[in-house]
């Protein structure tokens, strides 16, 4: 029977299931501390990460188990202004930035 993947924002209640993923893993293990109940930095950690507008957290979720994690930091403008210099060039417009 193949179980469908879905991915979701992660919530709190899914941060000792990414505490256990990073911490069972070669680097994770020499840097994170899973243990309960969590230290409070990384409850922090989440709150910082989920109230800052230009980050998710995503979890990977096979039927109710998370399954993976991953962050997603958005880098604003940095498209527009790469696409507006390439337009300028293209068009053989130089300018200068004061």
């Amino acid at each position: 029977m193949k179980t469908e993947i879905t991915f979701r924002l992660a919530t709190e209640q899914d941060l000792d299931s990414i505490v256990a993923m990073l911490a069972d893993d070669v680097l994770g293990s020499k840097r994170e501390r899973y243990e309960h109940p969590l230290p409070n930095s990384y409850i922090k950690a989440f709150e910082a990460i989920t109230s800052d507008p230009n980050n998710e957290l995503v979890v990977a979720c096979e039927g109710n188990e998370v399954i993976g994690v991953q962050q997603i930091t958005f880098t604003l403008y940095n498209t527009s202004r790469w696409m507006e210099g390439y337009y300028r060039r293209s068009q053989n417009i130089s300018f200068c930035k004061r």
